[in-house]
């Protein structure tokens, strides 16, 4: 299996604005792509819930939304708290 480049490319980190994480709030609708790279430890969240977001060690395509109406899971305010406490 291969790595997940995405996840661990270098030069990733969020920019910072004196000394502090500058950070969009995190989106139903943000690229699992974008998701992974920025969050790695969002994979772990989101299998929690059932979502499968990396196979065959590349993100899956779509939006956290789509990935979440795969598996039925319609109200995403858990996950999305889930991945803002992975975050902190």
């Amino acid at each position: 299996m291969r790595e997940c480049a995405v996840a661990s490319s270098p030069g990733l980190k969020p920019k910072a604005r004196g000394g502090t994480a500058m950070r969009k709030p995190i989106d139903p609708d943000i690229t699992i792509e974008e998701l992974v790279r920025e969050l790695p430890e969002s994979v772990a969240v989101l299998r929690r819930f059932g979502i499968v977001c990396i196979q065959c060690g590349e993100p899956v395509w779509g939006t956290l939304r789509d990935a979440a109406a795969e598996k039925g899971v319609r109200d995403l305010s858990e996950v999305l708290a889930a991945l803002g406490d992975a975050r902190s």
